[in-house]
């Protein structure tokens, strides 16, 4: 699963900005050079200081640079690309913009101007540059790989592939180019050639256990058990000791689970990564405790395990950004501008925090003939992102267009299109501005049982920051009880709220009501999700693809005064859940 705040960052300047290109290529320009001999030279010198990270050494010369020529189109963009290094995106974007009024065919300049604007939450004026780029030069691996990633940060993968395709093959043979290919062309449907491209790393990767695992997971999310099972054997035949095979075992397949093997990974991994491996390892070795019924063990080993990871997360800065966003759109201030958005009535967006339901509540949704589900992809929030602080109606429509655009091709007849997402919550006011005829489902589950099930996951991806620590996920789903009392207050009657306890308890009811939100007629499929055949990206790939049942509720109880700092980290909210029971 991805982040909340989870758009594409252009490969950092690799080894600092790519330099304009000797000669043209196809319909690209080059710079033309300093006047001066010594400017040139000291444009090349400052270059190689930026290259060796000497900021400063190459900023000073960079000024000296400047005063003789200050309107020498090389010595600004090498002014850009020293602001773009230091992390002032702001005015990199306007010096690359500034070389691009003079030079607007300027290939280099394109890319690293797309660069900041896709790390300034602006996407869609980021794609514009990037496409003029691989038409300037359709024959540049990077420039079609900046492309491709960038179209794979909005979700579009059938369009992203044929960009990757083409930079993978425009460079030497390389297992990472491989491995990205082959998870975008699964993305995209195309199980047939990511298999192919999952081959083609392993057959020149000299680490081959991770490539065993995506290829597991491949398998997994569409419902091959005993294919993604044979893939993880495969991956601990070429490294017992891999982390995340072990995990994955322990998660889908907990009965092939060995304790003793974990242990000895362990053990055997002890001077690699922790990160890589300790703490997968760590949280399988609690995942196959918690099973046997060895609890004070199990609780003993998910704490290690993220005391390994908890220190790797940055804050996030999720609360300034809701908060900004609760006092923005208002209900007064979306209704003002009701025609701005899409007239699509398809969306159905339903969220909730992590481990709280919500794909077990899509699943049902998309087992029903006219709807579909097309998963936990995240593409609202870039696009919801990039509308800022004063959205207007033309970025709106193209928002709203864009993220249409990123829709699988089976979602054409549907009446219904789920997207299930962690994050939707957080951009629940501009997906109204950008969608006023969708439909907003909250899942919502036992604080306590929530935010120990959180505890218990290693997400993917360093998706969920908040995740390792126990005051940490207190704050988060405090700000998500903020942040959706604020949208209920904002549009009253637009969100329906599920709870998972009733849900699992009288699945009839429950989804009968969904379907009712949803004006769909009732279909008895909905009541047998698990016979749904779909793919499913989360963390719950394989509950979903069993038979509904309540076993997870009050799962945090048989730890007792353990998670007393999980209770005090949520406050009130337990109180607040229990007493709306």
């Amino acid at each position: 699963m991805t982040s909340a705040n989870d758009i594409v960052a252009f490969d950092p300047l690799p080894g600092g900005a790519p330099a304009a290109p000797a000669t043209a290529s196809a319909g690209g320009e080059t710079l033309p050079p300093p006047e001066h001999r010594e400017v040139a030279q000291g444009v090349a010198f400052a270059s190689r200081l930026r290259d060796q990270n000497d900021l400063k050494g190459a900023a000073n010369l960079h000024a000296r640079l400047k005063e003789i020529e200050p309107n020498s189109l090389a010595v600004m963009f090498l002014g850009a690309t020293l602001q773009e290094r230091a992390g002032r995106l702001k005015e990199a974007e306007a010096g690359y913009a500034a070389v691009l009024a003079r030079a607007p065919r300027h290939v280099p300049s394109l890319v690293r101007r797309a660069a900041c604007l896709a790390g300034l939450r602006r996407p869609l004026p980021a794609l514009d540059l990037l496409e003029r780029a691989a038409a300037l030069d359709p024959a540049s691996a990077p420039v079609r790989r900046a492309l491709g990633r960038h179209l794979l940060s909005l979700r579009r993968y059938g369009q992203a592939a044929p960009h990757l395709e083409a930079a993978a093959a425009g460079e030497a043979a390389n297992a990472v180019t491989q491995v990205e290919l082959a998870d975008v062309l699964d993305r995209a449907g195309d199980t047939a050639r990511a298999a192919a491209a999952y081959e083609a790393a392993l057959a020149i990767s000299p680490v081959k256990a991770p490539v065993h695992v995506r290829r597991s997971t491949m398998a997994l999310v569409r419902g091959d058990r005993e294919a993604a099972r044979a893939r993880l054997a495969d991956a601990l035949a070429a490294d017992p000791v891999d982390g995340y095979a072990h995990l994955s075992l322990a998660t889908h397949f907990p009965e092939d689970a060995d304790e003793a093997a974990i242990r000895a990974a362990l053990v055997t991994a002890s001077d690699r990564p922790p990160h890589l491996y300790a703490a997968p390892l760590t949280f399988a070795l609690a995942r196959a405790l918690e099973r046997a019924g060895r609890d004070a063990d199990a609780f003993d080993a998910y704490a290690r395990a993220n005391a390994i990871v908890a220190p790797l997360q940055r804050p996030s800065g999720l609360a300034r950004a809701v908060e900004a966003r609760l006092a923005l759109y208002t209900g007064a201030f979306v209704a003002a501008r009701a025609s701005w958005g899409s007239r699509s009535d398809k969306p159905v967006f339903v969220t909730g925090l992590p481990r709280s339901g919500t794909t077990l509540v899509e699943q049902i949704i998309a087992s029903h003939p006219d709807a579909v589900g097309f998963g936990e992809t995240e593409a609202l929030p870039p696009l919801a992102a990039g509308l800022g602080a004063e959205p207007t109606r033309e970025a709106v429509r193209a928002a709203a267009a864009a993220y249409l655009a990123a829709w699988p091709p089976d979602t054409e007849g549907a009446r219904r299109v789920v997207d299930k997402s962690l994050s939707t919550w957080m951009m629940l006011g501009p997906a109204q501005l950008m969608f006023p005829h969708a439909r907003f489902i909250s899942v919502e589950r036992h604080p306590l049982d929530n935010a120990w099930s959180i505890w218990t996951e290693l997400f993917a991806d360093n998706a969920q920051p908040e995740a390792y620590d126990m005051a940490r996920i207190g704050a988060f789903a405090r700000l998500h009880r903020q942040a959706m009392d604020g949208w209920r207050e904002a549009f009253p009657g637009r969100i329906l709220t599920i709870r998972y306890e009733r849900l699992v308890a009288d699945p009839e009811t429950e989804t009968r009501r969904l379907l009712d939100h949803l004006a769909l007629p009732f279909d008895a499929a909905c009541l047998a999700p698990q016979d749904t055949r779909r793919t499913v990206r989360t963390a719950s790939a394989s509950q979903v693809r069993q038979p509904v049942t309540a076993a997870a509720v009050g799962r945090a109880a048989r730890y007792g005064e353990r998670l007393d700092p999980l209770r005090e980290a949520l406050g009130d909210l337990i109180a607040r859940y229990e007493a709306q029971a």
